[in-house]
């Protein structure tokens, strides 16, 4: 059972930006109703991340700096169900006119472990754009072998 949860999680989450794509994740989209992220780097449960790799989000709208801080966005090492296993040591960069939030970690990631970044839907403040709008819960999920 653990297993079909992890593979639907996983396919839900591979299946958003191909989603996404299709509204435009080339360019900034301010004609959507809400802030979604819309690309990412890496791609969505990408197998050869490097250790080197600084996850991103881009997304639809300008990003608060004030609001899109390490306590409204996550980044951890997970197990294949999922389960956190430790906290990566990270901070948030807003980047090319708030249309790119990273996740900017010192050294170099653990090889051999899977990787989340996610918009923390339960945190006590939300990340947000310039209009006040919350970014809509998203995960990206990636592996460094």
């Amino acid at each position: 059972m653990g297993v079909g949860r992890s593979f639907l999680r996983v396919s839900s989450l591979a299946l958003l930006p191909a989603l996404l794509a299709s509204c435009g994740n080339k360019e900034l989209d301010t004609a959507v109703d809400a802030f979604v992220v819309v690309g990412t780097s890496p791609d969505p449960g990408a197998e050869d991340a490097t250790a080197a790799t600084q996850p991103e989000l881009r997304v639809n709208a300008e990003a608060d700096a004030a609001a899109c801080t390490t306590s409204s966005l996550s980044f951890h090492a997970i197990s294949d169900d999922g389960a956190v296993l430790f906290e990566v040591d990270y901070t948030i960069s807003i980047e090319e006119g708030g249309s790119k939030i990273r996740f900017l970690h010192d050294g170099g990631l653990a090889e051999g472990y899977r990787y989340a970044v996610y918009v923390d839907a339960q945190a006590e403040t939300a990340c947000a754009d310039t209009d006040g709008r919350a970014l809509v819960p998203y995960g990206l999920e990636f592996f460094v072998p």
